[in-house]
């Protein structure tokens, strides 16, 4: 009877083993895909974006020139859209105009490493980002220091509630097989011996 159960916790083990393993090859899977689907391997997070533009507007930057100086330093598709937006509002177009003009989804992508779905969104998302930050200033002609540190604190609250969630996600995700090993092996060594004990 005690073969069996030594047999048992070792299937057990094995499967927690081949469960562990698969998993770390599938998180390494779409930690590869979303790799090589990043808009631009050297582009910064949202937040360094705004504070970009926030130190450039600080400095005694306009708005366009802002905008399209941190465009240009961060490059890819965001750059462009930014730098597109930019030399709109020198030429005089309104604000919902020059933004709406120079989206991503307006961009040629051919040729562009970026195809997939998440990664065009991400672009977006911190291109409207940007946008809703300073369309105040634009238009009614106030700071948008103030608008751009909301903004930052914000996209920091966000990340921090990704990264704590993705926390929570590995805990359970490292629970189960830690579980399907020693609960066998707790079994076989503590509970059966002394079941067996008592009987005899």
């Amino acid at each position: 009877m005690l073969n069996a159960f030594s047999l048992a916790a070792a299937l057990a083990a094995s499967f927690a083993y081949w469960l562990s393993v698969s998993r770390k090859a599938r998180s390494l899977q779409h930690i590869q895909t979303d790799h090589h689907a990043a808009p631009n391997e050297d582009m910064p997070a949202v937040t360094t974006v705004l504070e970009m533009i926030a130190v450039a507007v600080r400095q005694g930057a306009s708005v366009p020139k802002a905008v399209w100086a941190v465009g240009k330093s961060v490059g890819g598709e965001l750059g462009e859209c930014l730098c597109n937006s930019a030399q709109s509002l020198r030429h005089g177009y309104a604000w919902d105009e020059a933004w709406r003009a120079a989206r991503p989804d307006d961009i040629d992508h051919s040729g562009s490493k970026t195809t997939s779905d998440s990664a065009k969104s991400a672009i977006e998302g911190m291109y409207r980002d940007i946008e809703d930050a300073l369309a105040d200033a634009w238009n009614m002609g106030v700071s948008p220091v103030g608008r751009l540190e909301a903004a930052i604190e914000r996209a920091d609250a966000a990340e921090r509630s990704a990264i704590e969630q993705s926390a929570a996600r590995l805990t359970v995700r490292l629970l189960l097989p830690t579980g399907l090993c020693f609960l066998p092996a707790f079994l076989c060594i503590a509970v059966i011996p002394s079941i067996a004990s008592f009987v005899m």
